[in-house]
């Protein structure tokens, strides 16, 4: 009987949870049209391309900057190199483009510095996501999580749904640190929860690093802390940014969530040599 009822309380906050992301996409269709979706149910790449790109963007170079000031450009991959690590920087059209540099996720430019930054200048990072971000990922590749939580956690209040979902990885390392090696049920609820939270600010590529992280998540276990604590970390960032006198990184939900989906199948079906066009800033 417990676990009926734990288990409905999962589903009844997970359909709350829904209806405010299928808010956010039905917003953001308003904004940015889709094209019709396809009759055919075979997952190929040029469906990929023709859900992912507008009309002009099917035909024409592609032009312009960013609105982090950067050059977007074509690039072709292969599609097992599009999902690999879930593709979490990797935009399949111009609008995932800009959506990328809107919420700070780093380029391979960016993260090539890493291991070059001086860490005495972290107060250069105060009120700079990227380089907040930047400085957050050198602490975890020093193993210094507590630390990159902390820049991670202030990139996240200065709109970085990347450095959200990053320091909700250097917490849940820094648990297992403090336990000899060991990850509770604890952790996982408090990870599980952060990430869902990723996914409402608009990520759905955070579903990914759920699968990565968490493969076999019990949410019958779960569900009597995960929700409780999804709403405190929303409301958390809400007061920060508040507090900051800046707007919360979401919702803002990412573009080509189908065409993700998409990929995924096709790579998991043996299609990982086809080759997808990306756009690089």
């Amino acid at each position: 009987m417990n676990n009926n009822c734990t288990i409905s309380r999962w589903i009844i906050g997970i359909t709350l949870l829904l209806v405010v992301a299928i808010l956010g996409v039905m917003w953001n269709r308003r904004r940015h049209p889709e094209p019709p979706e396809l009759g055919s149910a075979v997952v190929d790449v040029k469906s990929i391309h023709r859900k992912a790109h507008n009309k002009n963007d099917a035909t024409a170079e592609v032009r312009g900057r960013n609105e982090a000031g950067r050059h977007i450009a074509r690039d072709q991959l292969a599609v097992r190199d599009v999902v690999r690590d879930g593709g979490r920087r990797i935009a399949l059209s111009e609008d995932e483009a800009r959506w990328l540099a809107r919420h700070h996720y780093p380029t391979d430019k960016d993260l090539e510095t890493v291991g070059s930054l001086d860490l005495r200048k972290t107060y250069e990072a105060y009120r700079d996501p990227m380089k907040a971000t930047l400085y957050g990922k050198r602490l975890m590749d020093d193993g210094e999580y507590l630390g990159a939580a902390g820049l991670l956690e202030r990139a996240a209040v200065y709109g970085s749904i990347y450095a959200y979902e990053e320091a909700a990885i250097a917490q849940f390392k820094l648990y297992a640190e403090q336990n000899a090696g060991m990850v509770t049920q604890q952790n996982k609820d408090v990870l599980m929860a952060r990430l869902q939270v990723a996914k409402l600010l608009g990520d759905h590529r955070a579903s990914v690093l759920i699968q990565e992280l968490l493969p076999s998540y019990d949410i019958g276990v779960g569900a009597r802390t995960v929700l409780p604590q999804v709403e405190v970390f929303m409301a958390k960032l809400g007061e920060e940014a508040r507090l900051l006198g800046v707007a919360m990184p979401g919702p803002d939900p990412r573009p080509n969530a189908e065409q993700w989906a998409d990929l995924d199948k096709l790579a998991a079906s043996g299609g990982g040599a086809d080759r997808v066009t990306v756009y690089r800033r």
